[in-house]
């Protein structure tokens, strides 16, 4: 009892936490086994580094698994920082590991040094299997991103090899995506099963300690409404419509098939959609007509058009018509009628006057609501800094504006600089007027005059060009061609419900929206001109801008404009410190992230600016967002409460069957499944075949879209003759997706007409070429698995020396095909086990 208060006692010693639920959730997980599922926002990364450096000591070896490129430099930096400052015992440096840290022999060497190891999860899975890396010198496994860790993982492999040859290594699993642990049967139970772990400890926003840490000092904020125009209410409205529309003819077109009960307007708003559509009408994707498989996609596309509606300018929003695929509904002509009413209107030939500057184009540049109330804000921020000693005085008044995209942050920043510039203050200048619109409105509407023109022309190229083929296809087409298509359309025909959406899109009484040009070339080239003049040196613009980017500033001058990045706004809110936040649009995570930076840092002058649009999607999808996290806490506290104890007995340890696997065929799941069958796993550089289960039978993996790009380009042939030149029973593999449809073609395009382009008239092609050739079919990974344990059955061992030396050309060595490096080689090491061996490659 003493010992562990001593340890307590020095591990708090060590954090660099502020806030009370922070260091809690560093105690519990330090001194347990377990799965911590973090609301967003509440500096998971941070608590993260504080872990990895209590556990950065002497003769210790900690690996990180699941971490992005960008958490890698963020922990790296954190660590790093905390080992600084930390004089009590040295500490090693956060080292990453990747295809850039040179072969298995510096590796090694690295491994050997001890300290804590951020890896690709590709390299270290075959640095385990080959004995680079000693699992049992291994203290534990720090796990990033749980809730992508599935069964097939690469992730799952390790933690697969690390738990059979090492049972009392720690493993700690983290994650800040609680919506992720709600799809499917059990997730919670599953990913605990995944990584071994018998303890979850959830951490939503509303748990009590969170609550008391972040609400004890509270932030200052104030909460803008900003209305819409009527024109962008009437476009909203219109997108509603179509987003109806879409996911009535979805329900409709699949009810019976899958369960449509979320299918709602409400989860159309969420990003991931199209996402939960697509998952459950895989299994169904070859028996779906191309209509209904358009509507998942149309759905998508409206969540776009909504988010340029309140983010983007309006220009952007009508060249989208000329590219979006769901114009034939009859909301569209509301949508694109409107857009353009907000750019520019045509003015009558007769009331076109000789002082009029842009002739029959009047530009309307309709700006968004949320600039002119950014432009008061930054108005009244100027004034109280001008007023007000306190702030006056300090030299740290910096201002931050943030926003979701790198597009917004330059549009925010074009209207400031004109803001700015222009002194264009409240109430100086009549909004209605040409003179007060943005100079980079202008310059955009005059970008997509340039557009427009460029693709009329285009247009008109093309349509010279078909109809130039198209008469000399009709003097070579046949009789029995026209037959053959009348056939194929007829063949798709199907009796639909009056009332349906099909019914009426294929009836003559849709609205159908002109893709012709809305203006002359004449009236562009004149309003071109126009802004030409307008325009100034390109030359001179990039002096300007010179020293707005570049030269010493002062933060009580600072205004910084910047998009939400993550974690990365913990860092940006940490070293700008600033007065004043300006949220341009809603999200919950950066919301905590800036309580969190209020609680610890005690900012009693800190005011953030929340503008959002009242009564718009903009609204509804942030609400959205926060009801779908409690929920999603709810229904894992639910099941954590439920779920049975994972007792997990020590398997038979030995592997009397070996397989010899290709390195690259380590992006795949089948390795993994088939280590997990008890069979021992050699990872060499192959250049015959893919898996080799015996000295005769050898495995060509492909996968649908690789097996279709093999036949076109003739890779294909080329293995299927060395695997028959070597081995006497060559084995070509078509492996299909777990839960997709298991079928090369959708079944409403498969004719009975023989074609040389036909994928499988090729195949056909490939068995008479190649009589020995066996082919398999397996509907997934698992499939595959099981039929490769039973070829093993009654098979002896592999060679690893001669299936490496197999198809090497005159004059190039087994010992050396591996790198171009100095000194590369293999060895055969005997192990105590009955496999007999394993095979070491470096």
């Amino acid at each position: 009892m003493e010992e562990s208060l001593y340890d307590s006692k020095r591990l708090y010693s060590r954090l660099s936490l502020f806030l009370s639920y922070q260091q809690i959730l560093v105690h519990e997980i330090y001194n347990e086994n377990g799965l911590v599922v973090l609301a967003k926002g509440l500096g998971l990364l941070n608590i993260v580094a504080n872990l990895l450096h209590s556990y950065n000591l002497p003769g210790c070896l900690t690996l990180v698994i699941g971490a992005s490129p960008r958490q890698e430099e963020l922990l790296k930096e954190m660590v790093d920082e905390l080992g600084a400052l930390d004089n009590e015992v040295p500490r090693e440096e956060f080292k990453i590991i990747n295809n850039e840290s040179g072969n298995s022999h510096k590796r090694q060497a690295i491994y050997n040094s001890g300290g804590i190891f951020s890896v690709t999860s590709r390299i270290l899975v075959v640095d385990l299997l080959t004995g680079t890396i000693d699992p049992v010198k291994i203290s534990g496994i720090v796990a990033l991103n749980a809730e992508k860790t599935i069964e097939t993982s690469l992730e799952a492999f390790i933690l697969r090899i690390f738990r059979k040859n090492n049972k009392v290594g720690y493993i700690k699993a983290f994650s800040d995506s609680p919506e992720a642990f709600n799809v499917g049967l059990s997730p919670l139970s599953n990913i605990m099963r995944t990584f071994f772990l018998r303890k979850c400890f959830l951490w939503p926003r509303f748990h009590v300690l969170v609550a008391e840490s972040l609400e004890s000092k509270k932030v200052n904020v104030v909460e803008l409404d900003v209305s819409m125009t009527e024109s962008m209410k009437d476009i909203q409205y219109a997108i509603i419509e179509c987003m109806e529309i879409c996911i009535s003819g979805l329900k409709t077109a699949n009810s019976g098939k899958v369960d449509v009960e979320d299918w709602s307007l409400d989860n159309v708003l969420h990003k991931s959609f199209d996402v939960m559509i697509r998952r459950q009408l895989d299994s169904n994707w070859h028996l779906t007509y191309i209509t209904v498989a358009n509507f998942s996609f149309f759905s998508s596309s409206l969540t776009i058009l909504e988010t340029i509606l309140i983010t983007e300018s309006s220009i952007p929003e009508i060249k989208k018509r000329e590219q979006s695929p769901w114009l034939l509904l009859d909301a569209a002509n509301t949508i694109f009628k409107l857009a353009k009413e907000r750019v520019y209107k045509k003015v009558p030939p007769e009331k076109i006057y000789l002082h009029e500057p842009y002739g029959s184009i009047l530009p309307i540049l309709e700006n968004q609501p949320k600039w002119d109330v950014l432009k008061e804000i930054m108005h009244e921020i100027e004034t109280e800094i001008r007023l007000n000693p306190e702030l006056h005085n300090n030299n740290d008044c910096a201002v931050l504006i943030m926003c979701k995209n790198e597009y917004t942050c330059r549009q925010i920043q074009e209207y400031l600089h004109d803001f700015t510039s222009n002194n264009n203050l409240p109430n100086n200048t009549n909004s209605d007027s040409d003179e007060s619109k943005c100079s980079f409105l202008r310059t955009q509407f005059k970008e997509y005059l340039a557009w427009k023109q460029n693709f009329s022309n285009m247009r008109f190229d093309l349509d010279k060009d078909n109809e130039d083929s198209i008469s000399l296809g009709f003097a070579s087409n046949n009789k029995a061609s026209i037959a053959h298509h009348s056939r194929q359309f007829a063949s798709k025909r199907r009796r639909v419900r009056g009332g349906s959406y099909t019914a009426s899109s294929a009836s003559g009484d849709c609205t159908y929206i002109s893709l012709k040009d809305d203006f002359s070339h004449s009236e562009i080239i004149n309003t071109l001109s126009t802004y030409q003049n307008e325009s100034t040196n390109c030359s001179n613009y990039f002096l300007d801008y010179y020293d707005d980017y570049f030269g010493s500033l002062a933060l009580n001058d600072l205004i910084v404009v910047s998009p939400y990045s993550g974690d990365i706004d913990d860092i940006t809110l940490k070293e700008l410190k600033p007065k004043f936040i300006i949220l341009y649009e809603p999200d919950p995570v950066i919301i905590r992230r800036i309580e969190v930076y209020n609680s610890v840092y005690k900012n009693s002058l800190l005011r953030v600016y929340f503008m959002y649009y009242g009564n718009s999607i903009e609204e509804q999808k942030y609400l959205t967002a926060v009801r779908k996290e409690k929920d999603s806490f709810t229904k894992l506290i639910q099941e954590k409460g439920n779920m049975a104890v994972l007792l997990t007995e020590n398997q038979n340890d030995e592997y009397f069957n070996s397989i010899i696997v290709d390195i690259r065929e380590f992006r795949n799941p089948l390795p993994s499944l088939l280590y997990g069958s008890h069979i021992n796993i050699i990872p060499c550089q192959l250049t015959v075949g893919d898996y080799i289960l015996s000295p005769s039978l050898c495995v060509e993996r492909k996968s649908v879209m690789d097996l279709i790009k093999s036949l076109n380009n003739g890779r294909l042939y080329n293995q299927c003759e060395m695997m028959q030149q070597y081995y006497s029973t060559p084995i070509l593999l078509i492996e299909f997706e777990q839960n997709k449809s298991f079928t090369l073609e959708p079944f409403t395009e498969i004719t009975s007409d023989i074609n040389i382009n036909n994928l499988q008239s090729k195949l056909v092609l490939l068995t008479i070429a190649f009589p020995k050739l066996k082919i398999i079919w397996s509907s997934s990974s698992y499939t595959t698995c099981g039929i490769f344990v039973e070829l093993k059955k009654n098979q002896s061992e592999p060679d690893p020396i001669k299936a490496v030396s197999l198809g090497l050309k005159d004059g190039e060595d087994s010992m050396t095909i591996f790198n171009q490096g100095p000194h590369v080689c293999f060895e055969i090491k005997n192990k105590a086990n009955n496999s007999g061996f394993s095979f070491v490659y470096s």
